[in-house]
């Protein structure tokens, strides 16, 4: 028996509207991602919501839409997908590292006044694995500095801070619906903000440039009339297949953050006397905001051969694991580009050595988190 890292939560409720959808004939973007957007402005409680394809997608529209350039620098996590950073690369800036809190995953907001030079536009945060980072520190610093704020929620969707939802803080905030994030359309994101500025120009940026139609006075609107292209956009819509799924993956998403933090809290107790173990933070200040979308532990020491050897044994009896994700600086591109050395972020360095991903999905068993725990808790002789 394998027990998969990850697995969607579909049912005949996604299978039957994704008929629907097809049967319509209309399969881009249409009805069904309206309907998504609206949804989840609801959920949110902000003015605009807008589907994309990616949160990579979102992310570079951010960038764009506040006119992030050559010359440019943006504070990111060095913890983390790379993406966050890639984004900035992309559009000619420089991604500004800093170090993240091996307590928490999430940047550490003691180092961030340090790396603001005159260059700097913008801080991008990431909630990382569901927890939000510590946002009113940032928004202390955005403020002080007169910074921007986007907010990396790929894993953060229902995630709270003082009880607002995670993406209600930044001037854009982003999500993903990528199959390992607490619901999924494939691939996918949403961009939200409340700045009808924004908006608009996200609007075109994800559609080709396409703004109002351009109305000849002569001939009237019709089906003759084109809309402008006011600038040079791409297209990074989402389709109305994918739209579909999230409709009914939305709806889904409260049962399914009750359900996570049900199988975190029931793995930490299993866990807990595993003194060769860190594991996610679990308290009431922290379910009162937490999704699990990861469930991650380190193995305290930092020893990466432990690490890896624990990985094999658990792969031999069926169970996938993976790292928690990367410490970007230390990729190729960065360390080739600006020179980063093992003495550069220590706390991304150790994280990413040490850290493992568990089995974490809607429909995990509580008799597989038990085989999980026990062949853990076996490779360290307890």
């Amino acid at each position: 028996m394998t027990i998969k890292l990850t697995k969607p939560h579909f049912n005949n409720k996604e299978y039957n509207l994704l008929k629907k959808t097809l049967n319509s004939g209309w399969v881009t973007e249409g009805k069904k991602v309206q309907l998504f957007e609206k949804k989840f402005c609801d959920f949110q409680k902000v003015n605009y919501s807008l589907a994309i394809n990616s949160c990579t997608s979102a992310l570079l529209t951010s960038l764009k839409v506040l006119g992030i350039q050559r010359g440019d620098e943006v504070i990111v996590p060095a913890f983390g997908w790379p993406t966050t950073a890639n984004v900035i690369e992309f559009v000619g800036a420089k991604a500004i590292f800093v170090d993240v809190d091996r307590n928490n995953f999430n940047i550490d907001t003691r180092q961030i006044e340090e790396k603001i030079s005159k260059k700097t536009r913008a801080i991008i945060i990431v909630h990382l694995f569901g927890l939000t980072s510590n946002i009113n520190k940032i928004l202390k610093i955005t403020k002080k500095y007169n910074l921007k704020l986007i907010e990396d929620a790929a894993c953060a969707i229902g995630s709270k801070y003082k009880n607002k939802f995670a993406g209600n803080f930044g001037d854009l905030s982003c999500f993903s619906f990528h199959p390992r994030k607490l619901i999924t359309t494939g691939e996918g994101g949403m961009l939200s903000f409340n700045d009808r500025k924004f908006y608009n120009s996200a609007r075109g940026l994800i559609n080709h440039g396409m703004q109002k139609l351009t109305k000849i006075p002569s001939e009237g609107i019709g089906p003759w009339t084109f809309a402008d292209f006011s600038f040079p956009g791409i297209n990074m819509k989402m389709s109305d297949i994918a739209g579909a799924l999230g409709v009914v993956q939305f709806a889904k998403l409260t049962s399914i953050i009750k359900k996570r933090i049900s199988q975190a809290q029931f793995y930490i107790n299993l866990l807990s006397k595993n003194k060769f173990l860190k594991l996610p933070a679990f308290n009431e200040k922290v379910l009162k905001g937490h999704t699990y979308q990861s469930f991650v532990v380190l193995i305290k020491d930092g020893n990466r051969t432990t690490r890896n050897n624990l990985m094999k044994n658990l792969l031999k009896k069926g169970i996938e694991s993976r790292p928690g994700t990367i410490s970007i600086p230390h990729t190729q591109y960065y360390s080739t580009k600006y020179l980063f050395t093992k003495n550069n972020f220590p706390q991304s360095i150790f994280c990413e050595n040490s850290s493992i991903t568990l089995p974490l999905f809607h429909n995990l068993k509580r008799k597989q988190q038990l085989m999980i725990v026990n062949q853990i808790n076996s490779f360290f002789n307890i």
